[in-house]
Formats: C-alpha cells, structure tokens, sequence
C-alpha cells in the first residue's frame, strides 16, 4: 500500500505533514511492517522526515501555481498532483490531507483496495460520508448539478440523484482503478464557475465521479482529520517540534508522537480567542477580495463565452 500527502505552503502545513508521517510511521515500526511506503509531493524537501520508507517527490512552487489554474482554486492543486501521481505511483495508493494523524493501520480497507473485483464496481475510498446534496445541504450544488445534466453527461456522468458529498480528506483508489483525477478535473473546472461557494467544489467533482463510477467506502476512524480546529493544533505541533531534538533517530521522533496530551476540546477553544478571530477577520477580509477578483474574471470569461 502506498500513502500519499501534498505539503505546501508554510511551516504550518510542514508540520502537519510531518506529524501525520510520523504517527504512520510509528504504527508501522510497531506493527513491524514494512508493506506500506509514504510518498510526499512537496516544494520543502528538508522538511520531510528523512526514512527508507518515505519517498519525496519535488514539486516546484511555480508548479503548484500553476496547478491551481486560471481561476487560481486553491484544491485545484490536490487534484493535479493526484493526477500526476497515478502515473508515478502504483496503486493501490491512499491520499490523506496532511492535518490529520492516524489512529491504526486499516488493513481492511487495504485489502478491499488490494482485491480484485468481479463484475462489479470498483471501490473507491474517501474518508467518511458528510450528507446528500439537496435543497438543505448545498442547495447550490444541487442546482449546479440539475441544471447541468447535459454538460455533465458528456462529461461521463449518468447518475445525478442522491449525490453524496464525502469528505475528500481522503482518496483512496484499488489495484485495478482507471484514472480519475482527469475526469475530475474537467467536472471541477466545469462546475467551478457555475457555483457562487466555491470553496468544497473539488470534493463535489470527487463526489460525483465516485457515486457514478465507484463503490464508496469509508476509512473512518483509522484517520483523524482535524481541519474544523486546525488553528490551535498548529500552536500545538509547533511546540512539539521545537522540543525535539533534530539528532534524534526518526524511529525516537516516532515514538514521541503521541496524541495523549490532545485536547480537541482545548484547540477548538483556541480557536474562539482573541488572537484566532483576528485573524480570522484579515483572512476573510482577504479572501473577500480574492473572491471578487475571481467573480470577475469568471464573468468576464462568460461574457466572452470561455467558459
């Protein structure tokens, strides 16, 4: 089995890669495993956990602009390095986010996606199922999707009822997948510009091309993904590295990874501090004006029929 992760964009992502690498790690000198191998698609390379079972595959910062395409989506990224990796990586692979650690190695799904699968779908795993797109849950979406049944089916869709979102912190696709990042792609970059909540489009496209094409199943809690209070957990981890010695043995820097002093209940206070809402004020402020800059272009671009 193959585990993937993209690391970007700043200390605070750095470090959660690297926890979440380590917290494998150390299930698997546990278990003394040595049938699962971590690839990391990075633009920081020196902060990447240095192991014979850890392969970094540069990927330039120009690169991952680019990625992030014309309309500059950030998620955009995640599903072009996915695309480039199955052609890198042999499957099966898992992708994980990096804000998350795990709990136990699931051997279960491992083999599911191991398998072979006689005359019937083939199973595509994300992380865990969020609810179905409908006129309570992402109304837009839903409207995106039905007033668009055309388009998408030329885009290789047949299914467009009781779609279910699934949180795409994971990707996890069998030994005997097509390629579906380029199919996603097109249904991402379709939809992009047909939704004002841009935000989760990419865990739409996914979605869609998983309820169409895939049997759906969940890694569920062998995965921790803590993206709804990420704010205090980097507090927490940059403390935790400061205090350990880069001389120390990445078996040693595994062993210390321990989730015994994690509060979410703590972080997610955190997050409702004064300095945390600050910020959070100048990134919406931010984001404000990226979102206007975006609403632009895509109007412009429909004006001229690009799009």
């Amino acid at each position: 089995m193959n585990i993937i992760y993209l690391s970007y964009g700043g200390p605070k992502y750095y470090n959660q890669t690297r926890f979440s690498v380590l917290s494998l790690l150390k299930l698997i000198f546990a278990n003394d495993r040595n049938d699962i191998n971590i690839f990391v698609y990075t633009d920081a390379p020196e902060t990447v956990p240095k192991h014979p079972l850890i392969n970094v595959k540069l990927i330039s910062k120009d690169t991952i602009k680019s990625y992030r395409g014309r309309f500059d989506y950030v998620h955009r990224t995640k599903l072009k390095v996915l695309e480039k990796a199955y052609s890198e990586v042999s499957l099966p692979f898992v992708y994980v986010d990096c804000d998350t650690f795990w709990n136990h190695i699931p051997d279960e799904i491992f083999n599911t996606l191991s398998s072979p699968v006689d005359n019937q779908k083939p199973p595509l795993c994300m992380h865990c199922p969020e609810g179905v797109y409908s006129q309570s849950w992402f109304s837009d979406y839903l409207q995106a999707i039905e007033t668009n049944t055309t388009e998408l089916s030329k885009l290789g869709l047949t299914q467009f009822q009781g779609i279910v979102s699934w949180n795409a912190g994971v990707i996890g696709l069998s030994k005997f997948s097509p390629n579906i990042f380029t199919q996603t792609l097109l249904i991402n970059d379709f939809l992009f510009t047909r939704v004002k909540k841009r935000t989760w489009v990419e865990q739409l496209a996914l979605s869609l091309v998983g309820c169409n094409q895939f049997n759906m199943i969940p890694l569920g809690e062998a995965l921790n993904h803590y993206w709804g209070y990420s704010y205090g957990v980097s507090r927490y981890l940059a403390d935790f590295f400061s205090k350990i010695s880069p001389s120390l043995s990445i078996e040693e820097q595994a062993k210390l990874c321990t989730t015994e002093n994690w509060s979410e209940q703590e972080f997610r206070t955190m997050e409702k501090g004064f300095s945390h809402q600050l910020q959070r004020k100048i990134n919406k402020f931010h984001n404000s004006n990226h979102k206007r800059k975006v609403d632009l272009q895509i109007f412009f671009s429909k004006l001229m029929g690009w799009v």
